[in-house]
């Protein structure tokens, strides 16, 4: 439903991607102490170099809301807003 939308009803503008990287020193990643601006880097990298997005939008929950705090920190123009 996310990227077709209109095989949904929906209208197909309103598709996106859904990206969920993993935090480092989480889950199955290797252990590997990061503060949250270099995690922060570590996914402006991803997202532009990596994947070639210009703009994306982020959220996360607990450890996850201080990465995305120091996205819009650092990084205010890659970050969509939400209206």
């Amino acid at each position: 439903m996310l990227i077709d939308p209109a095989g949904y009803g929906g209208n197909p503008n309103n598709s996106f991607d859904v990206i969920v990287p993993s935090i480092p020193g989480y889950g199955f990643s290797d252990r590997k102490a990061m503060t949250e601006d270099a995690v922060a880097d570590l996914w402006v990298k991803l997202m532009t170099k990596v994947l070639g997005y210009e703009t994306f939008a982020a959220a996360g929950g607990d450890y996850g809301t201080l990465i995305t705090r120091s996205l819009a920190l650092n990084y205010p123009d890659l970050l969509m807003l939400s209206t």
